[in-house]
């Protein structure tokens, strides 16, 4: 607006110069082609060219307006709906944090096509479809998402990763982190998620495989990464033993860090798996060492547990920890068992009745019964095979008493 007050000014000052000049000296002119000729004055040639000058750019600015003129009502009408779709989306995004889906997924939709960013109501109309079990409506919106924004593949796979993961769709999920994981191998959260699935569904060989890219990315806590970690390595040495490979089973083992071989689970849950495939010499070992770093009845019960050949060295080990934890109940079942082994049957059986004070318990009355009944006390021996099964059956000490039929009247 300013420029033109300006250009007027301007047009004024020059106009009422060129009326000074002219009124002093109107001046001659005279133009002619072949026979004809024409004289005036020079002001009213002036004029004239003037006047002609403008008439033509005036006529030339209509007739521009009048060809741009369905472009700017067709550019107005556009910005009009992206401003509606502009609104709508907001209106939309408020409707689905109230919890309203069905009218969030109306307004998120209706405007898709107009839209700045049609991406952004396309994922947000599928969250709100999912959250009416709409499972089919939210994959079209995904679709769409990606026709509109193809270079935005990651951010939608990762949103149809995480709906289908919250939906309980595992398979499904699965396959789009896997995609994903191919198409961007270094995207953190892509691993976060496929390192979270892959426990969901105790892939731990696999979750052994990524969680040093979800290390690498920085997007998960030490402390979840460290509880996922440790339960891929104890679920991956249950897998092997199951397989009955002990070989893979103390390659595992030997790759580990010793902050994770340290781990009391861990420990416990490879001497375990060595125990089921019958070498209990190797789980001694595991177990011995973890018990000398930190003590634990879960380790210590599992020690006593151990089938060894020669159990001497095992029970004078047991009888040495046993100055530092005289009441232990996995220690006390662990030097009954080996003092039994080595046929020492007094140790033994004071060891299990010690332990029946300390703790009692139906493995140990059913320890107790074994030794009685080998050293021919069937009385006692049934005795405690009684108690065990009625502490077993949740009926110990302070049990209501039984119920007893009346005598038959003679």
């Amino acid at each position: 607006m300013m420029k033109w007050i300006l250009g007027l000014l301007v047009v004024v000052l020059a106009a009422a110069v060129v009326v000074l000049v002219v009124a002093q000296d109107p001046g001659y002119a005279i133009l002619g082609y072949g026979g004809w000729s024409v004289e005036t004055t020079l002001a009213l040639l002036v004029g004239a060219v003037l006047v002609g000058y403008v008439a033509l750019w005036l006529g030339w600015r209509v007739l521009r307006l009048a060809w741009r003129l369905p472009r700017l009502v067709r550019d107005q009408r556009e910005r009009a709906l992206v401003d509606k779709a502009r609104g709508e989306l907001m209106k939309g995004l408020m409707e689905l944090a109230e919890g309203r889906w069905p009218e969030a997924e109306r307004l998120l939709s209706r405007h898709v096509d107009d839209a700045e960013m049609p991406v952004l109501h396309c994922l947000a109309a599928a969250r709100a479809a999912q959250r009416q079990d709409a499972f089919d409506r939210r994959d079209k919106y995904l679709r769409r998402a990606f026709e509109a924004m193809p270079d935005a593949e990651v951010a939608i796979g990762l949103t149809q990763a995480e709906l289908q993961m919250s939906a309980g769709q595992t398979e499904q999920a699965l396959a789009s982190l896997r995609r994903l994981h191919r198409l961007a191998p270094r995207h953190g959260h892509v691993a976060r998620l496929l390192a979270r699935l892959y426990r969901r569904v105790g892939d731990w060989e696999s979750l052994l495989r990524i969680l040093p890219e979800v290390r690498r990315g920085r997007v998960a806590a030490a402390e979840e990464l460290g509880e996922m970690e440790l339960e891929a390595i104890r679920g991956r040495l249950g897998e092997l033993c199951e397989q009955g490979d002990l070989e893979a089973l103390k390659g595992l083992w030997k790759g580990l860090s010793k902050a994770q071989r340290h781990d009391a689970g861990t420990a416990l849950a490879y001497a375990e798996a060595l125990r089921a495939l019958h070498a209990d010499r190797d789980a001694e070992v595991v177990l011995r060492q973890q018990l000398e770093r930190q003590w634990s009845e879960a380790l210590i019960h599992a020690y006593s547990r151990l089938d060894l050949p020669d159990a001497q060295g095992a029970l004078q080990q047991a009888e040495n920890w046993s100055r530092a934890h005289p009441n232990s109940p996995g220690l006390l079942l662990a030097v009954a068992r080996l003092a039994a082994a080595k046929e020492l049957w007094g140790k033994a059986r004071g060891n299990l009745e010690r332990l029946l004070e300390v703790s009692p318990s139906a493995e140990a009355h059913l320890e107790l019964g074994h030794l009685l009944e080998s050293l021919g006390d069937a009385d006692e021996a049934h005795d405690h095979y009684r108690r065990g099964l009625e502490r077993a059956l949740g009926q110990g000490e302070g049990r209501p008493p039984a119920v007893v039929a009346p005598a038959a009247e003679g």
